[in-house]
């Protein structure tokens, strides 16, 4: 199994406490979402986790710490109120111990086996709604930029076999 981070900007250079890692997330909704949403958001664990865990080939070999990295969720709507959230060990330890669980638990389901949200509001913008009979296709973006609960992430267009592996 993979884990991708597809960065929007991703900064590596001198801090004041010597290396300093910013990952740089442009958000285009229309309202800027709670703290809590944005801190609860799975890109906020994935995208630090996988730098502390393979961006040493971004750093001249050297491995980042969890404590040089920071991120930042910038919205041109409100771009005086940017989220920012520093990263620690703790941080670090916490997602390596979540993501890998989660991973185990998906490796180890059986095609079928994967519960659908109670929630069904959740479906209303996923473009795979019609593997699990939640509509045929996505709502619009005009749609989506009412919500306040949900927001659109850029389409992933990756080529896998351009990444390199890093063992996890």
């Amino acid at each position: 199994m993979r884990l991708v981070a597809k960065y929007d900007l991703l900064a590596i250079g001198p801090g004041e406490a010597g290396l300093r890692a910013v990952i740089i997330d442009w958000k285009t909704s229309r309202k800027r979402p709670p703290d809590n949403y944005l801190q609860g958001r799975l890109q906020s664990r994935v995208y630090p986790f996988l730098l502390v865990e393979a961006g040493a080939h971004l750093n001249q070999n050297t491995s980042i710490l969890p404590e040089q990295v920071e991120m930042i969720y910038w919205f041109p709507a409100e771009p005086e109120k940017p989220y920012r959230f520093s990263y620690d060990q703790n941080a670090y330890q916490e997602d390596a111990d979540f993501l890998k669980g989660l991973l185990v638990e998906i490796k180890n389901r059986e095609e079928g086996e994967f519960p659908l949200t109670d929630d069904e509001k959740h479906c209303r913008f996923c473009n795979y709604r019609s593997y699990c009979d939640r509509g045929v296709e996505a709502g619009t973006l005009s749609e989506l930029e009412d919500e306040t609960s949900l927001e659109i992430d850029s389409a992933f267009d990756i080529d896998f076999s351009e990444i390199g592996e890093i063992e996890f």
